[in-house]
């Protein structure tokens, strides 16, 4: 009976089918070229660079505690100044508060004069001066000598 599937006969001398695998090639090889040395002002720049760098961030470091010291400073000095000036304008006003309410006071006095005697040499009312009070010095009081050398218990 024939089967349905035909397979070919294969032939005596075929090679087996083998799956595809790439192949690798290795890369050309490189020759190393020897590096030039580099002249010692390089050198010196490349340790300048080197050493600089964390010369200059300690620095940006130690600058920073005074720049803000100095910024705190300056904005205490100006709440401070500014404190003053309002003290200061406060006092003008004082003062003229001060000498509008003596002038009002002069006024009424010069219309109105309700027993008022105007100033001068005959009713001026002189005290005699007393006599010097004597001064009370009270002597410290001494402190019994403890020949012990301690201490009074409720000391």
């Amino acid at each position: 009976m024939p089967s349905a599937v035909q397979t070919r006969p294969s032939a005596p001398n075929a090679p087996a089918i083998q799956p595809f695998q790439p192949t690798v090639t290795a890369p050309p090889r490189l020759r190393l070229v020897e590096q030039e040395r580099p002249s010692r002002q390089v050198r010196i720049v490349n340790q300048l660079r080197q050493i600089s760098t964390p010369v200059a961030i300690i620095m940006v470091l130690g600058v920073l505690p005074i720049y803000g010291w100095t910024v705190l400073t300056q904005r205490s000095w100006g709440k401070g100044y500014q404190r003053i000036e309002q003290l200061r304008r406060d006092e003008t006003m004082l003062i003229q508060k001060t000498e509008i309410q003596k002038h009002d006071v002069t006024e009424q006095a010069e219309l109105s004069p309700k027993g008022l005697v105007p100033k001068g040499p005959s009713n001026t009312l002189l005290i005699p001066q007393s006599q010097p009070r004597p001064s009370v010095v009270q002597a410290p009081q001494e402190t019994p000598f403890n020949p012990d050398g301690n201490p009074p218990l409720a000391y």
